[in-house]
């Protein structure tokens, strides 16, 4: 048995990737042979979750001491558009024994001193986030647009919702709806509610999101730099087809190099051809924190 103190405690209700992995960690990795421990001091490893400057990196720094720390990179100054942010990352991956990425971007974004990196994914619960034939379409025949953002950061692609609200006031056989805590003027709505027009329904969780998502045609995501977005593997997941903005960062590595944009332009093509399925398939939850509780069990 590993004994682990990790710096964050999951928080219920909609919220961001980083929430989803210690939620996941409190749940799964005691029945991997990890004791969760209330104090640094009892703990064979420190589990740095994640950092923010928002909430002030929660507890990292009394760590550094710890001889064998675990540091997982979930941000950076260019998806938060703040400064000083990766230099805080490359101070705590000096310190660490090991340190995790949660992708393939944002290990070449921010080049830290640990000589042992990794990357690991994220997971994603299928029997939650899995397709449906309950479409939509079915009931208004039209096709309906969805993206889905938990942060309200305007790196999260606001320009290009912005465009599609206008788009679908011209051309009627599309609808967009938004979910998430961005503002765009959008008429209010609630879930398992059938789409007109452009709308903008609240931040949903869990199961209730994945019953939405799985609804729509196609996913149109416009987030910027973002490290790991959990948006599109949900979407992705639910056997919907996902386009990421060229610039997203690691939304890339899931959706995959021809289902990208660039311009307004770029997404009126996507729209006006037939969609094609993403080929990534995201891994279980199950799967990422067995890798985590097998790097702990090197360290």
């Amino acid at each position: 048995m590993h004994s682990v103190f990790i710096n964050r405690k999951p928080v219920q209700g909609a919220w961001g990737g980083g929430n989803l992995l210690v939620h996941a960690f409190y749940n799964l990795a005691p029945s991997l042979g990890i004791q969760i421990v209330d104090h640094p001091n009892k703990a064979d490893v420190c589990f740095i979750a994640g950092i923010d400057p928002a909430d002030g990196y929660p507890g990292a720094f009394q760590l550094l001491a710890h001889p064998k720390l675990l540091f997982r990179v979930n941000e950076c100054d260019r998806r938060k558009n703040t400064q000083g942010l990766d230099e805080v990352i490359r101070k705590i991956s000096s310190y660490s024994a090991h340190t995790v990425y949660v992708s393939n971007w944002l290990k070449n974004e921010i080049s830290c001193g640990s000589l042992n990196k990794s990357v690991i994914y994220n997971g994603c619960d299928a029997h939650i986030f899995t397709p449906t034939d309950e479409k939509y379409s079915k009931l208004n025949n039209k096709i309906n647009i969805v993206c889905h953002h938990w942060s309200q950061n305007f790196w999260k692609g606001l320009q290009y919702y912005k465009f599609l609200k206008e788009f679908v006031s011209i051309n009627l056989k599309y609808t967009f709806t938004f979910i998430g805590r961005i503002e765009l003027e959008l008429t209010q709505a609630q879930a398992n509610t059938i789409p007109n027009n452009s709308r903008h329904i609240q931040p949903l969780y869990g199961k209730v999101l994945g019953e939405e998502l799985a609804k729509y045609d196609v996913c149109i995501n416009g987030s910027f730099f973002d490290p790991a977005p959990n948006s599109c593997r949900e979407s992705i997941s639910c056997g919907i087809p996902t386009y990421v903005n060229e610039a997203g960062g690691g939304g890339k590595e899931f959706a995959g190099a021809r289902h990208t944009f660039t311009t307004n332009d770029d997404i009126v093509d996507i729209l006006s051809n037939p969609f094609t399925l993403n080929t990534y398939k995201p891994i279980s939850w199950e799967q990422s924190i067995q890798q985590y509780v097998d790097l702990i069990k090197t360290l």
